[in-house]
Formats: structure tokens, C-alpha cells, sequence
């Protein structure tokens, strides 16, 4: 998030505004409420140490046990919204119910970051 020290920080350093948490674009057309994406280009001029929008993952890492059912990989519009045991809890009900259907599982957690507002 732009609003993160570190990458407000680093944002500032590049000459980058942040402005109501979000990173103002270099047109100053509109802002991100991101500080790492994948696309964005118009924010990523230049050399890549120079990118007011990196594209280098912020990453958790964490051992996986063997009670360990599924893992759960999504952007900040879900954890942003939802916490790590409501989004565990809307996957394990959605393979109970269609074990076979992981995609399924997929669609009901973007369900309810949706209905969470995100």
C-alpha cells in the first residue's frame, strides 16, 4: 500500500505524490491505491529502479504442515477486506460442499470481498 512507510518512503524518493493513500499518476490524472502491480505501465517509465509502481511481489512465507488443507493466494482487493480465517472459512465451506470444484471455491471468496465492500 502507497501508504506503507517503507513504500511511501521509496514512492517519495522517486518524486512520486501520494495523496489520500493512493499514488498520484505522473499526468496527474488519477491515482493507484497501489504500491506493487503487475501492469500499470504509465506509472513505470524509465528504468526499473525508478518505478513509482514496482511489480516485485510482497510475499509472507510460512512452512506448510500436513493438516494444511489449501492455500489461499490472493491480491489486497480480498485482504483488504477479509480476514485470514473468513477467507479460510469461505473456502473449506465451498469444497464441503463441491469437493471437486475448486474453482468454485475461487468465485465465493471474491463473493464476499465483494460484499465486503472491496
Amino acid at each position: 500500500k502507497p501508504d506503507d512507510p517503507a513504500e511511501m518512503a521509496r514512492i517519495s524518493a522517486l518524486g512520486g505524490v501520494i495523496d489520500y493513500g493512493g499514488i498520484v499518476s505522473p499526468d496527474g490524472g488519477n491515482f493507484l491505491k497501489c504500491a506493487r502491480s503487475l501492469g500499470d505501465g504509465k506509472y513505470k517509465a524509465g528504468p526499473r529502479d525508478r518505478h513509482l509502481i514496482c511489480a516485485e511481489p510482497d510475499l509472507f512465507k510460512r512452512e506448510l504442515k500436513a493438516t494444511d488443507e489449501f492455500v489461499v493466494m490472493a491480491s489486497d482487493g480480498v485482504w483488504d477486506v477479509l480476514s485470514d480465517q473468513k477467507a479460510c472459512d469461505i473456502v473449506a465451506k465451498a469444497l464441503a460442499e463441491n469437493p471437486t470444484a475448486p474453482h468454485l471455491a475461487a468465485k465465493a471468496v471474491c463473493l464476499g470481498a465483494y460484499q465486503a465492500e472491496s
